[in-house]
């Protein structure tokens, strides 16, 4: 069956580093592609096999795909690597946690990162993860 196809479009992206420290930075995107893209996602990246899980970065995408598409994974990989940052995060010893949320189109920096953060927060107090 071949693939379908979509867009998946990087958002902001962050890194948690030390002491809950953080670097960041935003994307700028056609806000006329952005119209077309319904699905928006906060991911967090997890090392694998960590207990607590260690979030180790984040990012907002705005995507044609939902979690439920096979292509989704591989979708969310290719938009990492759009972030120079994140090539640190080798596949094999990370994995994603994304998370559906509701954004609206003009959503900003600080909005994000709060979503990021508390996503962050959640996995690594003993929350629903």
């Amino acid at each position: 069956m071949a693939a379908k196809g979509g867009v998946v479009v990087p958002l902001n992206w962050c890194t948690f580093n030390e002491f809950d420290s953080i670097q960041h930075d935003t994307f700028t995107t056609e806000p006329e592609l952005l119209k077309l893209l319904p699905n928006v996602y906060a991911v967090c990246i997890a090392r694998r096999n960590s207990d607590p899980k260690a979030i180790v970065g984040g990012f907002f995408v705005r995507t044609s795909y939902t979690h439920n598409d096979p292509e989704f994974s591989d979708a969310l990989a290719k938009a990492m690597y759009a972030v120079p940052e994140f090539r640190k995060f080798a596949p094999e010893l990370h994995s994603f946690l994304p998370a559906r949320v509701s954004a609206p189109l003009d959503v900003t920096e600080n909005e994000m990162l709060k979503v990021l953060f508390s996503q962050k927060l959640k996995f690594t107090t003993g929350g629903s993860a």
